[in-house]
């Protein structure tokens, strides 16, 4: 009953006063670590948890410049497997091409020069699509 009694004590005018001082503070912080007013009432509230504080914030460096340098090397990885499946492509797209003409030329030579010429120039027209496709791409 004393609480009760001690809400109705104050008065219309103190109540007014109380509102008049209460505020809220926001803060917001950039750095890993909060600045050192702060880190001080930090110690008067427990001992060595500045310590704390600043090991877990260096730990937390540590994991992120871990998980950076993973990732990275697995773009890494990634482009050197994609550089050497379009080296497999284009050695393999030149054979093909390569064995194209050849054929065309035997194919006229035994005969058939439409037949040999067609099959002999579809050759060339891949190599030239696949430098124009390629000079394309790097601009």
């Amino acid at each position: 009953m004393t609480d009760s009694n001690n809400h109705q004590d104050i008065t219309s005018d103190q109540r007014q006063n109380i509102r008049q001082r209460s505020q809220t503070l926001i803060t917001q912080i950039s750095s890993p670590l909060p600045p050192p007013e702060m880190l001080v009432g930090y110690e008067h509230a427990q001992a060595g948890l500045i310590n704390k504080i600043i090991e877990m914030t260096e730990q937390e460096g540590a994991h992120r410049r871990d998980l950076e340098k993973s990732k990275l090397q697995a773009e890494i990885s990634s482009l050197q497997r994609g550089d050497a499946l379009i080296s497999r492509a284009q050695i393999f797209a030149f054979s093909l091409s390569i064995i194209a003409i050849i054929a065309g030329g035997i194919t006229g030579v035994l005969g058939a020069q439409v037949t040999g010429s067609i099959i002999g120039t579809s050759g060339v027209v891949g190599i030239i699509a696949a430098f124009i496709k390629n000079s394309k791409r790097e601009k």
